[in-house]
């Protein structure tokens, strides 16, 4: 089993052992009637529908056909234990290692003799250069990606106040006197108050992996020039 890293499936590099390609998923999508017939390596995708006699490889742009046969069936247990849906999650993205060919049928990319690559460290038959202006590209993406998280979870904060206040108001309505039955009206409010309540403790339990992440980058970029 071969396995890719972080900054593997970040960048697009070109192996020269074998004639592999090895490219980004955006990348593949544009320029894949050029690969045809060539072995490729595309550093990330995410399975969907897996089983043993096909998948899909959702990519930015499109999907890819992957055929077998598989280069290594023990690679196929967690795809199946969780890839086998049309909605799955991060548990599925992989790189993949193939033939690029054509599909018989429509305009759209496939990969036979399929190796997974799944996350891990970086096989030594597709090494990888990575200049300085790459690692200061993926830096910076990695620090906006944590302050986004950080102000995401700053701003469900402030509307989890607000809906404290609408929950008094809320309760208010509910006591007031006289004829009118405001019953839509405060159920609809409560149910908006459940909603934003639900998606408050969901950001705020949202794990930041940044850490992980920059750990890894660290240590193959090290410090920012100065």
């Amino acid at each position: 089993m071969r396995y890719t890293g972080l900054l593997l499936a970040l960048v697009a590099t070109t192996a020269v052992a074998k004639d592999i390609a090895t490219i980004d998923p955006l990348e593949f999508m544009v320029s894949w009637p050029d690969l045809v017939g060539r072995d490729v390596v595309i550093t990330k995708g995410r399975v969907v529908g897996a089983s043993d006699g096909m998948m899909l490889l959702s990519l930015p742009g499109g999907n890819v056909t992957l055929f077998p046969p598989w280069v290594d069936r023990a690679d196929l247990r967690p795809l199946f234990e969780h890839c086998t849906s049309l909605l799955t999650d991060e548990r599925c993205d992989v790189g993949v290692e193939g033939t690029v060919g054509k599909m018989l049928i429509g305009n759209s990319p496939q990969l036979k003799g399929v190796d997974f690559l799944l996350t891990g460290e970086v096989s030594g038959a597709h090494a990888m250069k990575i200049s300085r202006e790459q690692c200061e590209l993926v830096r910076a993406q990695l620090i906006r990606d944590a302050t986004n998280l950080k102000n995401y979870q700053e701003a469900m904060k402030r509307a989890q106040l607000a809906m404290l206040d609408l929950a008094a108001l809320n309760y208010q309505l509910q006591h007031l006197g006289g004829e009118h039955d405001v019953s839509p009206i405060t159920d609809r409010v409560q149910k908006a108050i459940d909603e934003v309540s639900g998606a408050t403790k969901s950001a705020l339990a949202t794990t930041d992996h940044s850490p992980g992440g920059a750990t890894a980058f660290m240590d193959v970029c090290g410090p920012p020039p100065n």
